[in-house]
């Protein structure tokens, strides 16, 4: 950047340039190393420090004087006889080869003329092809500066110049690697970094390796990072990593952003340097004591403030998340800042803030479906804020609504295939929970969804674990009959037949078929998957018989109550179809079959999952009773299908070509023997 700056000094255009960045980036030192390099070479540099309006005038006349002005000029301009910025300006675009830095310009309307916008270029600030503007501010929004302004936002460091910086201050203070972990530490922040190598380095500190300093972070924050022998002005706030960012929000406040506060609290409670969704930030941050403006609404209202963090860099825009057509933005907010802004809060301050963004979730929670792909990505990035807000909360009721958060999460996540991330979340929780008690609803829901999770990872020796955990829990809170019972009793039924544990399996289906005949009636959905799930473990058994009856008498409760072409009611008829070809009786089968597949083309589609399970099933019917070519018409089918929607390299698609490959080869040779 500096050499571009240089670059920009020698052959100047018409443009001004604006180093934007949140405070601590390092504006002003990129600043005084461009005027010391200018200088130099021969440029004459001014310094003019812009945080206040007759200060300003007063600095800028100076420099009209040392281009020549005549005092009379000077006298004019200072009695309002004359206008300054116009003065100063016409001795600037007369003279080549300077450089003019603004700093610290987070007010730009104190550099507009007559209160107008700075970007008009009629202030102090204007594109010159005579020499170099420079000036820093917080405010990185481009329509403040205008199309004259060339933009350069700052980044921070990486964890190898940080660590580079730290030994340029404190070369003995310890290896690299360790002022490489100090520096990420400190999120590459140039002014921390600033200030913790000369803190290691002062002999009357006490500190003196990288390694203590990581450890007294967590116990004196805010002492470590404040300026040695600093006093509350505001040249000091500047320099001190716990109040510099105070100076952005205090001029939001002043400009009318009444809720920001309430928004950057919030925000700074979610996983540090992790994209936060744009979607997170509900209007329920903004607590209820908030004076809104006449007219506006508290979402409005919470828009405008998260533009306003944006336009002075305490916040970043962040990747696109791919959902919808237009996707959904995320912000940024640099780890350093948010820990500086949550170490301010008293504990009861930080909770109720946690409530917020824990409220703020379940909101977005709640508007969601889990089963839709298009939203888990949403979910996905999720995940991490979850669990960073989980860590933080000692509240019960904060808790309870986020671990209710985490069960509708894992869902989501488990319907994607994120199965460790659910996992985590999961177990997280249930530790969190500990102070809930373990009878807690919503505890017992965790452990409930762990199961499933488990299962989905084909781990059904822990799912057990899980599921007889939940289903004690829930027989003593709710009782033998409730729905919840029901439901994790018929998923731990599902992982005993996972292990083996067939018996076992089936004792645990009829009782949940009993109980829910009893409470819910033959027609409830629930009682149909009982009907289902019972006759798929008769089946498994080989007890066909049983296995058909059970089928059948869920098949007629679906007809009747979910109708013929419902996905429940071909999936049944699927079942019995799969039955009736066990019991070899293959003509019966091949018209179910036939039936389904053409039923499930016409509702789900040719291509859906279900259709080409169908069609596989026809297949194999068809090449187990000796019709070859029928069958490779099918597969042939089903391999086209497959290709196209999972690619050639999905193992369902590698298994049906397998398959012709295997039905090719038994048909020449069925052909050679009859031959013979």
């Amino acid at each position: 950047m500096l050499k571009g700056l240089l670059a920009s000094a020698k052959r100047p255009t018409a443009a001004f340039h604006v180093l934007a960045a949140l405070g601590g980036s390092g504006k002003t030192t990129v600043a005084l190393e461009l005027c010391k390099r200018a200088e130099s070479r021969g440029f004459r540099a001014w310094w003019i420090v812009a945080s206040d309006s007759r200060e300003i005038v007063t600095d800028m006349l100076e420099v009209a004087a040392e281009l020549g002005a005549p005092e009379s000029a000077l006298d004019d301009a200072r009695e309002g006889r004359g206008i300054p910025s116009d003065l100063v300006w016409s001795y600037l675009q007369a003279s080549r080869k300077w450089v003019l830095v603004i700093d610290n310009a987070d007010a730009p309307e104190l550099l507009g003329r007559d209160q107008r916008p700075v970007a008009e270029g009629t202030g102090w600030v204007r594109p010159s092809i005579s020499g170099l503007t420079v000036v820093t501010s917080r405010r990185t929004d481009e329509e403040v500066w205008g199309a004259s302004s060339r933009i350069h936002a700052l980044n921070v460091l990486n964890d190898v110049d940080g660590a580079q910086v730290l030994l340029d201050l404190a070369p003995t203070a310890g290896s690299v690697i360790e002022a490489q972990a100090l520096s990420a530490r400190l999120g590459g922040m140039p002014l921390a970094l600033h200030l913790a190598g000369r803190h290691i380095s002062d002999p009357l500190t006490g500190v003196h390796t990288f390694a203590a300093y990581s450890r007294e972070l967590e116990r004196r924050f805010s002492a470590l990072l404040a300026e040695p022998g600093s006093r509350p002005h505001e040249a000091d706030r500047r320099r001190t990593v716990t109040t510099t960012w105070d100076i952005s929000l205090d001029d939001l406040n002043a400009r009318g952003y009444l809720q920001v506060n309430d928004v950057f609290q919030v925000i700074s409670c979610f996983a540090p340097a992790t994209p936060i969704p744009l979607e997170l930030l509900t209007e329920n941050i903004i607590s209820d004591q908030v004076q809104l403006a006449d007219g506006t609404t508290r979402r409005e209202s919470l828009e405008e403030s998260i533009r306003g963090l944006r336009s002075v860099g305490l916040i970043d825009l962040g990747s696109l998340l791919a959902v919808g057509e237009e996707g959904l933005r995320t912000l940024l907010i640099h780890p350093l800042v948010a820990e500086t802004t949550l170490r301010k809060m008293s504990v009861a301050e930080f909770q109720a803030v946690l409530a917020r963004a824990a409220q703020s979730t379940a909101v977005l929670i709640g508007r969601l479906r889990p089963q839709e792909p298009d939203t888990w990505p949403l979910w996905r990035a999720m995940a991490p804020h979850l669990g960073t807000l989980l860590d933080q909360t000692a509240e019960n009721k904060t808790r309870a609504t986020l671990i209710d958060s985490v069960n509708q999460a894992a869902w989501a996540l488990c319907e994607s295939g994120d199965y460790s991330i659910a996992e985590d979340l999961l177990r997280r929780a249930i530790v969190m929970g500990d102070e809930l008690g373990s009878l807690h609803p919503n505890v017992l829901a965790a452990h409930h969804c762990l199961g499933g999770v488990l299962r989905e990872m084909q781990r059904p020796e822990d799912a057990v674990i899980e599921y007889r955990e939940a289903l004690a829990g829930r027989e003593s809170v709710y009782g033998l009959d409730h729905v919840e019972t029901l439901a994790t009793r018929g998923n731990l039924a599902g992982s005993l037949w996972d292990l083996g544990r067939l018996e076992e399996a089936e004792q645990e289906y009829r009782a949940v078929l009993t109980a829910r005949l009893h409470v819910l009636g033959a027609s409830h959905e629930a009682t149909m998957v009982a009907h289902h799930n019972l006759a798929g473990i008769l089946r498994s058994r080989g007890q066909l018989d049983d296995a058909a009856r059970e089928f059948n008498i869920a098949l007629r409760a679906e007809v009747d109550n979910l109708g013929d072409d419902h996905p429940v009611t071909l999936s049944t008829r699927y079942s019995i179809a799969r039955v009736l070809a066990e019991k070899r009786e293959s003509q019966a089968a091949e018209h179910a079959y036939r039936e389904v597949l053409a039923d499930r083309a016409r509702v789900l589609g040719a291509l859906h999952p279900a259709t080409f399970q169908t069609r596989e099933s026809l297949a194999e019917l068809l090449a187990a009773t000796g019709r070859m070519e029928e069958a490779l018409t099918e597969y042939s089918t089903l391999l086209s299908g497959r290709t196209s929607v999972l690619g050639s390299l999905h193992s369902e698609t590698r298994r049906t070509r397998q398959a012709i490959r295997d039905l090719t080869g038994r048909r020449y040779l069925f052909q050679r023997l009859r031959r013979r």
